[in-house]
């Protein structure tokens, strides 16, 4: 009985609870923080309105432990208490952020050098597909052009055009170098950061690779604290905004009758019963819509010793173009133990992304299609017709593809699994110095089968499949890697250093496996071997190539206040010849932060933070394939000896043995201010960015009888501009609100191409004309649009008689004319030269794709439970060529065209700018010209988010305490455009498998990017 007495008391001290509100003077509430019981794994979050409550075992001396970002960690010990509020005092060290940069981090307030970076938590709760589509508006000075072919990532372009090769940054993900493409493998909410480095001083450490800027994303770590489990899911629907506006039949018929006459195709003057009545919308066909949907679940727990983050989700999204898709399902593992001075951990990403892209440019086939054509036979007429989708005949005078046809029947879907890993091992030999061992793996298996099947869909061209092809593609990327790296950080009383010295190995493996059979036996059996050996085809490709690196940074400070960083990475790299495969890439920078000076510490009325810094040093490219220096032995060469054809070898291009590689020395002075207290931030940035080696391929003479140019480091480009980033933070009770702005200016411009002053690299040919569409030029940007001036429509015979009496004059050749062919009704392009001719000479720069500014907008705020943000994104200044228009107004054959050819000139209708119908375009009015040339400037709304977080007193009667989060919220993205732009969209990426440099901001079909409607839930237990 007497036992019985004691232990009372004890029982109810070992189990009770314990309940508060944690506040701090100038936040009040405080939400979030955690609360963890000493010595156990047992703990909870405080709510929105910083209120706790836990359950307490032990005795009167168990111990509450309180820990948030930027607040010093607090203890209370329980003993008979049930109430405990605690004030926590800012920590002006945990309030520092840190910032990663290559092969480390580094305090915000010591950086000297140019980096933005983004949270994980600004990423987790945008609807995207891959994360560089997060970054849209939020970074200063980076371009991205989305895409709506799903899981294809954007382009992006830091800080301008760095080559005419390949402009792409270096991403690293978890300290691996990888490609751009692998960012598709990474769920959003894995991400723990991303930090853009812009200037020599950040990325210099990467060297060779480093040229075009460094995009490192870095995935989510464990926290302490019990299991801490959380649930995404959403689903919405997308739809494409806008529409090209095409003629309907009726007015297709009318057009095409006057279009051909006299002599209309039969199809024009009786459309027959199967087409009577028939209006198809291509375009509406074609772009459907459909939905997108993620779910993504998430463990993180552990403690001081021992902590761990698993995660596993599941993202699906319908392309714009039916039948087009992405699929990913990805698991994560993130673990990490510190072992007194040894600390361990391991980062993992499996993904398997199943893909099914756009087949051919279906958009623009879906505006060429005849609309009294319908997308599918009606059943009475279907007979023999295999396939079931209707095309041409023959009897339309004209040829288009069936664009869903080639989309909906045509099996090429890509099946990819992707393992992504590493695993380091960290031990500290005393005080401030360790050595760091890391290896990491980059392994992905493409599978691609492209099957199509028979099928009559018109008896025409395209629309006729008679033998059922098949072809299977297998690649496999294997890329290992190795890292050491020794750390020293010490301070010596004011001076402060943080050294890092290291040795990196990292080998690319490639292999590649085609076979092809262009006839199958039996279409129920998929494989090559069923079809005759005359009609197989295989190939396969082996690359191998490394490289092999020394780095080192140096970090040092004194009293905070004096700031200097030297780096130096030096590569050796399989690519390039063995006499000139070693490559040197120092970098310097630093700061200065004038307000610990004495005799300027008036400043600190104004600025709580202030912060001047500048940069330089050199950069490399790697812009060249493997061997590329290497004489090649080319096969299958076909000769005639003996009146027989031979097959031989034969080496059939120069090869260039001191190729290196590009060089960039960039120039970067930037000033980072804050005021109000903290409540207000600027950042402002001028940089300069030379690129010199440019690898080029060099010119030759068809005489020379080479069929491929040698390559050679013969030019230069420059990227200048300036940034700016301003951002506002509030907090006024229960409401808090912030606003980010960012501006950033680049102006692009070949410096020297090696050859001579008029030399040119030239771009893809422009809608089958021959014309050059791009090109490169001293004195211009890389890529800009190269063609035609329209000056005005001839109205009358006397005008074009004037013009040729002038270029008879000019030339003294009686038989010249200012543009042949010329007719009244006809664009009369303009005479830049001045020779009196419209010839090739006088086609010019008539506009450019790459943004001179960018700029974005990130607004949020926040009451009590709800938060409501949005995203604007926009560019300013560029110019798109809307290819799509040669289809709708070029009138050059007898496709269908847009209602633009309604107001096309004739003698009765004068005051338009449609040139004449035609057929044959005599003058060659569709020539490429600033006609097609549209102003690409748009203002977006990128991300629209509207939540409502459930207060905790209602999860607590609901779910019994097991829930401690709950949102729902509605987002969209791309909501609406403020555009002039007339087709789609105006973001326009190159198109896939083209040098996108050259391709880029030319809307030939590209696929526009969808608008989206979600809902979505966040539980956090």
């Amino acid at each position: 009985m007497l036992l019985t007495l004691f232990a009372l008391p004890s029982l109810q001290a070992q189990d009770r609870t314990v309940s508060g509100t944690v506040t701090s003077e100038e936040e009040g509430p405080l939400p979030g923080v955690n609360i963890l019981l000493k010595g156990t794994t047992i703990g909870t979050v405080t709510d929105i309105e910083g209120n706790y409550r836990i359950n307490v075992s032990g005795g009167d001396d168990a111990t509450l432990v309180f820990s948030a970002v930027g607040y010093e960690g607090e203890e209370e010990t329980v003993g008979s208490r049930s109430t405990i509020d605690v004030l926590m005092l800012p920590d002006i060290k945990s309030l520092t952020e840190v910032v990663v940069v290559g092969y480390g981090n580094q305090e915000r307030a010591k950086v000297s050098s140019a980096i933005t970076s983004v949270s994980g938590e600004e990423i987790a709760d945008l609807p995207v597909a891959t994360p560089e589509q997060a970054l849209q508006g939020r970074v200063p000075g980076v371009n991205i052009a989305g895409s709506g072919d799903p899981g294809r990532t954007g382009n992006i372009r830091i800080r301008g055009i760095g080559s005419t090769r390949n402009s792409d940054p270096l991403v690293v993900i978890d300290g691996v170098p990888v490609g751009q493409g692998r960012l598709r493998d990474v769920h959003p909410n894995n991400i723990g950061s991303i930090s853009v480095l812009k200037d020599a001083a950040s990325s210099a450490i990467y060297g060779s690779r480093a040229g075009n800027g460094v995009i490192i994303v870095t995935t989510k770590d464990g926290e302490a604290g019990p299991p801490k489990f959380s649930l995404q899911s959403y689903y919405g629907v997308q739809d494409v905004p806008g529409n090209i506006d095409l003629l309907n039949t009726d007015q297709y018929l009318a057009f095409g009758r006057d279009y051909t006459a006299p002599n209309p195709p039969a199809r024009f003057l009786n459309l027959g019963e199967e087409f009577s009545g028939v209006d198809t919308d291509w375009l509406g066909e074609l772009l459907p819509g459909g939905p997108i949907q993620d779910h993504y679940l998430r463990v993180s727990g552990g403690d001081e010793t021992f902590k761990y983050n698993v995660g596993g989700g599941y993202f699906s999204q319908d392309g714009a173009v039916t039948n087009t898709y992405f699929k990913r399902a990805s698991f994560n593992i993130n673990t990490s133990a510190n072992l007194n001075r040894l600390k361990i951990g391991q980062s993992l990403i499996a993904a398997r992304l199943v893909q099914n892209r756009e087949n051919r440019t279906s958009i623009r086939e879906a505006i060429q299609m005849m609309p009294y054509i319908p997308v599918r036979y009606a059943p009475e007429f279907s007979e023999g017709r295999k396939g079931g989708f209707r095309g041409p005949d023959g009897a339309e005078g004209s040829d288009p593809y069936q664009p869903i046809l080639y989309n909906e029947i045509t099996q090429d879907e890509e099946v990819s699994w992707n393992l992504f890993g590493t695993a380091f091992a960290e031990y500290e030999f005393f005080d401030g110095f360790s050595f760091r061992f890391q290896a990491g793996i980059d392994y992905r298996n493409d599978n691609q089968q492209d099957y199509v099947p028979t099928f009559n869909a018109g008896e025409v061209n395209f629309n006729v499949n008679v033998f059922p092809s098949l072809e299977k593609v297998r690649v496999q990327n294997v890329s290992p890697i190795l890292t050491s790296q020794f750390n020293y950080v010490k301070s010596f009383g004011d001076h402060n250093l943080d050294v890092v010295v290291g040795y990196e190995k990292q080998t690319f493996n490639f292999e590649r496996i085609l076979s092809r059979s262009d006839s199958l036996n039996n279409e129920n059996v998929l494989n090559i071997n069923n079809s005759l050996p005359k009609f197989q085809f295989g190939e396969s490709q082996l690359r191998k190539t490394g490289i092999i690196s020394y780095f080192g940074r140096l970090n040092y400070d004194y009293q905070s206040k004096y700031l200097v960083t030297l780096s130096l990475r030096r590569d050796q790299a399989s690519q390039f010849g063995p006499d000139v495969n070693v490559g040197i890439f120092p970098a310097v920078s630093a700061a200065w932060r004038p307000l610990d000076e004495p005799f300027l510490s008036g400043l600190t009325t104004v600025f709580s933070d202030l912060k001047l810094r500048g940069s330089w040093g050199i950069n490399g490219n790697t812009s060249i394939d493997a061997y590329a220096w290497d004489p090649t032995v080319f096969s299958n060469i076909n000769y005639a000896f003996n009146d027989q054809v031979n097959s031989g070898l034969t080496v059939n291009e120069l090869f260039n043995r001191e190729i290196a590689w590009e060089e960039v020395r960039k120039i970067n002075v930037g000033l980072d201010a804050e005021l109000l207290d903290g409540k207000v931030a600027v950042v402002l940035e001028y940089f300069n960015n030379r690129v010199n080696d440019l690898v080029i391929a060099v010119p030759l003479a068809p005489s020379s009888g080479i069929d491929n140019r040698p390559l050679a480091n013969i030019g230069d480009i420059e990227n200048t501009g300036f940034e700016v980033g301003l951002g506002y933070f509030e907090r006024s009770g229960p409401v808090r609100w912030s606003v980010q702005g960012n501006l950033g200016y680049v102006r692009n411009e070949v410096k020297a191409l090696g050859f001579n002053e008029t030399a040119t690299i030239a771009g893809p040919t422009f809608q089958n004309t021959g014309e050059p569409t791009t090109f490169a030029r001293l004195g211009e940007p890389v890529g800009y649009f190269y063609g035609y001036k329209v000056d005005r429509i001839y109205q009358n015979q006397d005008e074009i008689d004037a013009d040729n009496e002038r270029a008879k004059s000019l030339s003294g050749d009686p038989e010249a004319n200012y543009q042949a062919s010329a007719a009244p009704g006809d664009i009369r392009f303009q005479d830049l030269d001045g020779n009196g001719t419209i010839d090739a000479e006088d086609r010019t720069n008539i506009g450019h794709y790459l943004p001179p500014i960018n700029y974005g907008l990130v607004g949020s705020v926040a009451y009590k439970g709800i938060d409501l943000s949005v995203t604007l994104q926009g560019a300013q200044g560029n110019e798109i060529l809307n290819a799509n228009r040669f289809y709708t107004e070029g009138m050059t054959r007898l496709f269908n065209m847009g209602t633009q050819v309604l107001d096309a000139w004739t003698p009765q209708n004068t005051d338009t700018d449609i040139p004449r119908a035609v057929i044959t375009d005599p003058n060659r009015n569709a020539r490429i010209s600033d006609r097609f040339i549209e102003d690409g400037s748009f203002l977006r709304v990128k991300f629209l988010s509207l939540g409502y977080t459930l207060p905790e007193s209602l999860l607590s009667s609901f779910a019994n305490g097991a829930l401690s989060k709950v949102r729902v919220y509605f987002t969209s993205s791309n909501l609406f455009t403020i555009t002039g732009y007339t087709g789609f969209d105006p973001e326009v990426q190159g198109r896939p498998a083209s040098n996108e440099l050259f391709s880029a901001g030319i809307d030939n079909g590209n696929v526009p990017q969808l608008r989206s409607f979600i809902g979505g839930l966040q539980i956090e237990f």
